[in-house]
C-alpha cells in the first residue's frame, strides 16, 4: 500500500511538473521573440533618420511575431484574473510588442493599421491595464490628428475615468494623463468656442481639485496644482492662480522654479504688476535651481528692457544667459533673434544685419533662423538697400528649399517646407507658393503644417489670384478634411461670402 500510495505521488508531481515546465517553455518562447524584435529595433535606431520603408515593415513584423507567438501559445486565456504569473509575464511582453508595433506604424505613415493594433489590445480581454490605458491614449491621439475631435474626446474621458488616480507606481504623476483635462478645454478655446471652453476647464478645475484634496504631499498633488493655477488662469481667476502657485513647493519647503516662472508671466502679463515680476525673474537668476526657468527669466527680463528701450540692459541679460547656459540651442536662437531686433529697433541696421547672419550661421537648422531666412528680403526692402534685397532673395530661397528637400530630419523638413510656401507668398510667387504648399500636403499629410497649408492656398487664390471658384473649392475642401479646425469659423465666413456672391 506504501509502495503504491508513494508511486501515485510520483505520478502526480512528475505531471504538475512538466505542466509548469510546459507553460514557462511557452512563456520563454514568447520572451525569445520579444528580445529578438527588441534587439532588430535597436540596430534600425542608430541613425532612425535613414530608414526605409522596408525596414519599418521588419521591425512591425518581428514585434508582431512576439505577438503571434503568444496567441499560439496561450490561446486558451480569457481574462486577466485567471492568469498564472508565467502567463501574465508573456502577456505584458505582447502588450508590449503591439504598442511598438503601432508606433512603428505611425512612424511609416500607416496610420489605419496603427489604430487597428490599438483597438485590438483595447478591447482585448487578456492585455495588462497599462497596455490598454497605453492604447486608448494613443488611439485618442491618432483621431485628433485626423481632425476626428469627438472621438479623441471620448476616449480621452474614457481614460481619464479609468485611470485613475493618475500615477505610475502608486506615486509620480503620469503626466500624459494628468495634462488631458487641461487639453481638451484647450481645445474648444482654440476653436474660439469660449462657452464650452469655460464649462470644460471648470470641469478640469473639479478634476484637479480632486486629486489636490484626496491625494496630499505626494509629487502628483504638485504637478495637479500646476495644472490647477493653469486652468484658474485661463477662466481669467489670474490671482487664485498665482495664490495656487506658491503652494508648489518641495519637502523643504521651497518653491518650485517653474512655479515662480508661471506666477512672474502672470504679474506680468495679466496683472499689471511688472515690478513684482521682475522680482521674482531676478531671484530666479539668483537662486534658482532649475536651469530652463533661469535661462526663461534672461530672455523675460530682456523683452521688458528692449519694450523700455533699455537695449544695452537688455543685451546685458543675453551676454549672460549665453555665459550661463551655452548648451541650450534653442534658448539660444531665440536669445540671438531678439538681439538682432534689438538692433534694428534701435535703428542700427549694419549691426543688425550682422546679427542676423550670425543667427542663420550658428542655428542654421532652427525655426528662427527660418524665420530670419523669410524675413531678409524685406528687412533689406524696409531699409532702402534693393542689391541686398535681390541677393536675399536668392539666397533665402536657396537655403530654406535645402533645408526643405535635403535635410533627413523630418522634422526640420517639415518645418523648411512650409517655410518655403510662406516665403514664396510674400514675395508674390503665388503659383509657385500653392505648387509648395501642396508639396508640404502630399508629402505630410495628418500634420497641422497640412491643414494651414490648405488654409492658406485658399487665401491666395481669393485675395491674390481672385478665384472665387477655386477658393470657394479649396475651402470645402479645408472644411472637410479639418472638421475641428481653430480657423473654422473664419473659413466658414469666408465660404458664405463667396456663395452670396
Amino acid at each position: 500500500m506504501t509502495k503504491i500510495g508513494t508511486t501515485l505521488c510520483l505520478m502526480l508531481c512528475l505531471t504538475l511538473g512538466c505542466s509548469g515546465y510546459e507553460i514557462e517553455q511557452k512563456r520563454y518562447q514568447v520572451e525569445k521573440a520579444y528580445f529578438e524584435a527588441d534587439k532588430l529595433v535597436d540596430n534600425y535606431s542608430v541613425k532612425p533618420e535613414l530608414r526605409t520603408r522596408d525596414d519599418y515593415y521588419l521591425m512591425i513584423n518581428a514585434s508582431m511575431q512576439v505577438f503571434n507567438r503568444f496567441k499560439e501559445n496561450f490561446s486558451h486565456l480569457t481574462s486577466l484574473q485567471t492568469m498564472s504569473q508565467p502567463e501574465a509575464d508573456a502577456s505584458n511582453l505582447a502588450g508590449k510588442a503591439l504598442l511598438s508595433a503601432s508606433a512603428l506604424l505611425l512612424s511609416a505613415e500607416s496610420t489605419d493599421s496603427a489604430r487597428s493594433v490599438l483597438e485590438y489590445i483595447i478591447n482585448s480581454p487578456v492585455m495588462l491595464k497599462q497596455h490598454r490605458f497605453d492604447a486608448i491614449f494613443g488611439a485618442g491621439s491618432i483621431a485628433e490628428q485626423q481632425g476626428r475631435w469627438a472621438d479623441a474626446e471620448q476616449l480621452y474621458l474614457q481614460l481619464l475615468k479609468e485611470y485613475y488616480p493618475p500615477v505610475i507606481g502608486g506615486v509620480l504623476p503620469n503626466s500624459s494623463v494628468m495634462e488631458l483635462p487641461k487639453k481638451i478645454a484647450q481645445h474648444y478655446a482654440d476653436l474660439n468656442e469660449r462657452e464650452e471652453a469655460l464649462k470644460r476647464a471648470r470641469w478640469a478645475i473639479d478634476y484637479y481639485e480632486g486629486i489636490v484634496d484626496s491625494f496630499p504631499k505626494v509629487p502628483m498633488t504638485m504637478m495637479a496644482t500646476r495644472l490647477l493655477a493653469e486652468m484658474y488662469s485661463a477662466t481669467g481667476e489670474y490671482q487664485t492662480a498665482v495664490n495656487l502657485l506658491a503652494t508648489v513647493v518641495d519637502s523643504s519647503g521651497r518653491q518650485f522654479d517653474p512655479a515662480r516662472s508661471m506666477m512672474a508671466d502672470l504679474y506680468l502679463t495679466r496683472l499689471n504688476r511688472a515690478d513684482e515680476a521682475i522680482r521674482i525673474y531676478d531671484e530666479i537668476l539668483n537662486n534658482g535651481q532649475d536651469s530652463l526657468s533661469i535661462a526663461t527669466a534672461y530672455i523675460k527680463l530682456a523683452t521688458i528692457s528692449f519694450s523700455n528701450e533699455r537695449y544695452q540692459e537688455g543685451r546685458n541679460h543675453l551676454d549672460k544667459l549665453r555665459q550661463r547656459f551655452p548648451g541650450l540651442a534653442n534658448i539660444q536662437a531665440e536669445a540671438q533673434m531678439l538681439k538682432a531686433r534689438s538692433f534694428e529697433n534701435e535703428k542700427n541696421n549694419e549691426r543688425a544685419r550682422q546679427e542676423y547672419v550670425a543667427l542663420i550661421n550658428e542655428f542654421p537648422t532652427s525655426v528662427q533662423t527660418l524665420e530670419v531666412l523669410a524675413y531678409m528680403p524685406e528687412y533689406f526692402r524696409k531699409i532702402g538697400q534693393p542689391g541686398l534685397e535681390q541677393e536675399w532673395l536668392r539666397r533665402s530661397e536657396q537655403e530654406i528649399r535645402n533645408l526643405a528637400e535635403n535635410n533627413v530630419n523630418r522634422r526640420i523638413g517639415l518645418q523648411a517646407a512650409s517655410y518655403l510656401g510662406t516665403f514664396l507668398q510674400r514675395n508674390n510667387r503665388f503659383e509657385d507658393a500653392i505648387v509648395q504648399f501642396e508639396t508640404v500636403i502630399k508629402q505630410y499629410p495628418k500634420t497641422p503644417q497640412a491643414a494651414e497649408a490648405l488654409y492658406k492656398i485658399g487665401y491666395i487664390y481669393l485675395n491674390d489670384l481672385k478665384n472665387k471658384a477655386k477658393a470657394l473649392e479649396t475651402f470645402q475642401e479645408f472644411l472637410k478634411q479639418y472638421p475641428t479646425s481653430g480657423v473654422r469659423p473664419s473659413v466658414e465666413a469666408e465660404v458664405r461670402k463667396i456663395e452670396m456672391s
